[in-house]
């Protein structure tokens, strides 16, 4: 082997070694971001479902409380409708709040794929074609 050619593998090896230190490091990074949006988002998750649970509790007090100071068979015919309108409205809100935070939490979860991993590919690609 002339000393040329030793010259290139050893270059090619600590490029190598950069490369893995450079890896090791993003995916630690990559797995620190991940974790802590899940954290988030979890937190999200647990705030809309009690959300929910309190509209629940609360519509249904409502509908008694309303129940108990009907006077009329009118306002007692009404009663399901106004609930069913309230119930409606809270769980509507729930499905647009989980749609949004569904949406976000895969946009999250991708994320260091895209700012991370793709730039970091180019480069190692880059590295090697020339």
């Amino acid at each position: 082997m002339t000393n040329g050619t030793l010259h290139d593998i050893r270059e090619q090896v600590e490029l190598a070694g950069d490369e893995m230190m450079t890896a090791e490091f993003l995916a630690t990074e990559g797995a620190l971001e991940w974790f802590g949006a899940v954290l988030e988002d979890s937190q999200a998750w647990a705030a809309l479902g009690v959300r929910q649970w309190r509209y629940l509790l609360e519509d249904n007090l409502h509908t008694l409380e309303e129940g108990v100071r009907v006077r009329s068979i009118e306002d007692l015919a009404d009663l399901p409708r106004t609930h069913l309108q309230r119930r409606m409205t809270h769980l509507g809100e729930g499905l647009t709040a989980s749609r949004d935070l569904a949406r976000r939490s895969f946009q999250r979860s991708l994320e260091p794929l895209r700012s991370v991993w793709a730039p970091f590919l180019e480069m190692v690609g880059r590295d090697h074609r020339g």
